[in-house]
């Protein structure tokens, strides 16, 4: 493997972010908010804050 920095890379079976990227997992519901900048989401993993959102950078 290789390193990047200091850190050694590590290959993972499953990545969240890389599937939410290359959109093959959605949040429910669909996005709350979307335009050509913006795309706002629920999170997709449990958090203990009420309210959370994720904001993306549109495509």
């Amino acid at each position: 493997m290789g390193s990047i920095g200091d850190y050694e890379s590590v290959l993972a079976d499953r990545c969240l972010a890389c599937d939410v990227f290359a959109g093959k997992v959605k949040a429910l519901g669909g996005a709350i908010y979307e335009d050509n900048y913006w795309i706002v989401e629920h999170s997709l993993v449990l958090v203990l804050v009420l309210g959370y959102l994720i904001i993306k950078l549109g495509s």
